[in-house]
Formats: C-alpha cells, sequence, structure tokens
C-alpha cells in the first residue's frame, strides 16, 4: 500500500498542465531536523530484537542539513504548485538511552535519512511580495544506512553496513511562507512533517533493521523564479 503514494502523486503531476507555464522555482536551502522516538525490529529470518529508539537528528554537524526544491507554477492553475524536493536529513540512535548499547555499536543514517518528493502545493498571495503555501508530497527514503551490531547481538552478531538503501517510501506535509525581497529573487521559511517506512538490509544479507520516523523539520532558505513558456 505505502508505495502507491508515490505512484498516485507522480500520475496526479504529469496531468497537471504544462502549457503556458508562468513560473519555474529553483530553491536551496539548510535548517534542521528532529525525529520522534520509534519501535525498531532487527530480524534474521527467523528470530526478531524489538527497541524502542531515541534519534538525534546533530543537524549543525558534519553533513550538514540541507535540501534543494524545484517548483513549477503554471499559469492553467494560477494558486497551485507542483514538484520535487530532495532533504538530506539525518537520524542518530542515543544507544545508551535507547538501552542499545550492548546490541549495536553503531545505528546510524548519517550521511542522509535523504527523502526525495514529488509534491503539490497551494499558494496565497498577500501583495508586496508576500506568499504563504502549503502541501503534501511522497516519495522515496534513500538513507545512507550505518549499522554494526555488536558480539553481544542475540540476532544478528559482527554485522556491519555501511551504504545507501532505498528503504521505503516516504510523505510529507509542508506549510510555508516566501517574501521577494528583489525581482525573482524569495527568501522562504518551511515546516515540514515527514513519515518514513525505512526497512534496510543488512550485509550479507544477514537479516533486516526495520523502523518508522516521524521527522520534524524546520529550514530556511534561497529561491529564484524564472518565466518559462511551456510546451
Amino acid at each position: 500500500m505505502r508505495a502507491l503514494f508515490p505512484v498516485a502523486l507522480a500520475t496526479l503531476l504529469l496531468q497537471a498542465p504544462l502549457a503556458g507555464a508562468q513560473e519555474i522555482e529553483f530553491g536551496i536551502y539548510g535548517g534542521l531536523n528532529e525525529s520522534a522516538h520509534s519501535k525498531a525490529i532487527l530480524s534474521n529470518g527467523t528470530d526478531e530484537l524489538v527497541d524502542y529508539v531515541t534519534w538525534e537528528g546533530k543537524s549543525f554537524e558534519a553533513s550538514y542539513y540541507y535540501g534543494v526544491k524545484v517548483t513549477y507554477w503554471p499559469e492553467a492553475m494560477a494558486d497551485w504548485g507542483f514538484g520535487i524536493d530532495f532533504t538530506h536529513a539525518k537520524a542518530y540512535a542515543d544507544l545508551a538511552d535507547s538501552g542499545m548499547d550492548l546490541d549495536y555499536s553503531v545505528l546510524e543514517f548519517t550521511d542522509g535519512l535523504n527523502q526525495l518528493t514529488l509534491n503539490a502545493f497551494r499558494k496565497f498571495e498577500f501583495g508586496n511580495g508576500l506568499r504563504a503555501y502549503g502541501g503534501f508530497g511522497a516519495g522515496i527514503s534513500i538513507p545512507h544506512v550505518e549499522i554494526t551490531t555488536t558480539a553481544a547481538n542475540p540476532v544478528v552478531a559482527n554485522s556491519e553496513t555501511f551504504e545507501f538503501q532505498v528503504t521505503g517510501g516516504v510523505v510529507q506535509a509542508v506549510a510555508g511562507a516566501s517574501y521577494e525581497f528583489v525581482e525573482d529573487w524569495r527568501v522562504f521559511g518551511e515546516y515540514k512533517l515527514a513519515y518514513s517506512w525505512n526497512e534496510a538490509q543488512l550485509a550479507g544479507n544477514a537479516g533486516t533493521f526495520s523502523t518508522n520516523l516521524v521527522t520534524h523539520h524546520v529550514l530556511g532558505g534561497v529561491s529564484y523564479s524564472f518565466d518559462f513558456a511551456g510546451f
């Protein structure tokens, strides 16, 4: 079922009118993220180890939180926009606080709890360059999986995984505002709430690590817009 979210949204975006496009907006941003506690399941196909994980974002430590997005505002649907958004967030497990330090030595998505989404927005213009907007999106979760288990782990011992994986889907809701400070240039701020499904494969097919993350994002950035004549 979760795989249907990005497919359905992609269909919606492809049906958006392209002729007479008014504006393409390209933005870059930084910010911070934090993920809520989550249930995590380590499985070897037969046995499971269930934990409840405390996560930290550490957004101001390398690699830093960042994102890029492109939004299309069609003239035929003047109050609506459609776009793609890539977010490089992070999640570090606090192993000691979670009581997991005997079973894991590393549990992180640190080179990215990366999320790539297709999004639809509704905008509200207030004049004098001020705009508010809200929307939703769906896509895929592409974290850099860093999981090392200890010799004491009762399910998968002495396993080390260090690689990018597509671990599942993600959905998000977005609320933001922007201000055009000079022609075609805007500063913007957003709050995003994302829910991602993550099932990572351990090295050597030793097992899987699964957790669903609720992640809060607060971000700010700058964007540039240009007219686009359409097809």
